[in-house]
């Protein structure tokens, strides 16, 4: 079976940290005469050591959160440009957008040198998230959604899952509302407008001050995926009971026209053709054929007219979901959707309209 191996950089850093552990003695009591300076082991060299080789492990096996676990202990514990770049790498496969970017930056920051692999990535990952510039006063802290993030100046922008977010500077809040693949910059500097004044958390909308269009929520909603799924199959499958009603209930007049006609050939001879009481085994079979279709016709109207509900309310769910939801607010003043839906489910006709701005 073929196993995919991790990139070249861990090859050099395994080189890199194979002598610093295979040269540290492991620790033993004291003996006389012997300097404690020289008994002194480099455990954290020994558990970085330990826990990159899990990862490269990890990495080729395919868990790539897992590999980013273990290369991000690793980093931790002895930094080292080249697990930097395996930790990023692990992320960004790990779907791990907003951390990949991050240590993609890093690296490329500390290294100071082209590498094809860490541009690579880096853009890669700033398709999924925003990437956040602030601009704070020297020496004050920067917390973002509650988690502190440096001192200002900090050393490369900030890379921010889609949606809101709170920044706080000392005195100074923001809340900043964000989509993938944009570039912005919180000026925590410059005196806030007097419109912002006004309010206790002025926001930051995107640069082109809309909601993202609707294929592209959906590709970020699967929760919307449900929404149209039903409403689709709701819609449909009234459709068709409604036919098959049509067809029933055409069945069953014409079956109808025809004990009726018998029934004025044979002279009327009682107060009804299908009883009760019933006349002859034919009026019988015959009237038996009427109920039966019109019964089914019944159901098959129903079954169309629960559906069709069941789609109208998922259509307006997804809808009323596409305007509410928190990650994908406007400032612009829009007039709310609306559905019309006109049906006769008889007939198996169908009129659907959605008005608003999307």
């Amino acid at each position: 079976m073929n196993r995919t191996r991790i990139v070249s950089p861990i090859l050099i850093v395994s080189l890199v940290c194979a002598p610093v552990a295979a040269q540290t003695p492991i620790p033993g009591p004291p003996t006389e005469g012997t300097n404690d300076a020289e008994a002194v082991v480099d455990l954290d060299a020994v558990e970085a050591r330990k826990a990159f080789e899990e990862g490269v492990v990890a990495y080729q096996d395919g868990n790539y959160a897992l590999a980013a676990e273990r290369f991000g202990s690793a980093q931790l514990l002895k930094p080292h440009p080249e697990v930097l770049l395996n930790l990023a790498q692990s992320q960004l496969k790990a779907r791990q957008f907003a951390a990949a970017a991050t240590h993609f930056r890093a690296y490329l920051t500390q290294t100071q040198r082209e590498n094809a692999t860490a541009s690579n990535g880096l853009a890669d990952a700033k398709t999924q998230v925003a990437e956040v510039e602030i601009l704070a006063s020297d020496g004050t802290e920067i917390v973002v959604d509650q988690t502190s993030v440096g001192t200002a100046p900090l050393p490369q922008p900030l890379y921010l899952e889609p949606g809101e977010h709170r920044v706080v500077s000392g005195e100074r809040t923001e809340t900043i509302l964000v989509a993938a693949g944009q570039s912005t910059v919180v000026d925590l500097l410059s005196e806030p407008t007097a419109l912002a004044q006004d309010h206790a958390e002025p926001a930051i909308t995107p640069n082109d001050d809309e909601r993202l269009r609707v294929d592209q929520w959906f590709l970020q909603r699967p929760g919307a995926w449900v929404g149209a799924g039903i409403t689709v199959g709701s819609l449909v499958f009234s459709a068709v009971a409604a036919t098959t009603s049509g067809r029933r209930y055409d069945t069953a007049n014409d079956a109808k026209r025809q004990i009726l006609a018998h029934y004025e050939a044979d002279g009327q001879p009682g107060a009804s053709p299908c009883g009760p009481p019933s006349l002859n085994d034919q009026y019988d079979y015959a009237c038996n054929y009427y109920r039966d279709y019109a019964d089914s016709g019944d159901a098959w109207r129903t079954a169309s007219i629960v559906t069709l509900v069941v789609g109208v309310l998922a259509a307006s769910g997804t809808v009323a979901y596409y305007y509410l939801d928190p990650q994908n607010r406007k400032t612009t003043n829009a007039p709310p959707a609306t559905l019309e839906l006109d049906a006769d489910p008889s007939t198996g006709s169908y009129s659907m309209a959605i008005s608003g701005r999307f």
